[in-house]
């Protein structure tokens, strides 16, 4: 649950940031929800981090096909991997000690 914590406090972060451009702080704050995603999909037996990248692309290609704002969701994206990166890289190194 941890490794998840970082991934809302930069989303709110941004979206404050950006708290005057509405169409980007809609969706940073529809990005907010992406920890919360893994344990709800966890308790119904799916794969979490299907469900949170499905959940990703799925708001990527509708916004940009509807010709509305999509750059945030391409943040999202570069966070989340950085973030799964990080992640991967310090159970690598646990198990290798």
């Amino acid at each position: 649950m941890l490794a998840k914590q970082p991934l809302y406090i930069v989303f709110y972060s941004l979206s404050m940031y950006y708290l005057h451009k509405t169409a980007y702080h809609i969706r940073f704050i529809v990005l907010t929800i992406i920890p919360f995603i893994g344990p709800a999909s966890a308790r119904i037996l799916i794969d979490s981090l299907g469900v949170i990248v499905i959940f990703l692309i799925s708001l990527l290609l509708f916004e940009y096909f509807t010709n509305k704002v999509y750059k945030p969701y391409l943040i999202g994206i570069g966070i989340f991997m950085v973030n799964l990166a990080i992640m991967a890289y310090f159970l690598l190194l646990i198990r290798l000690f």
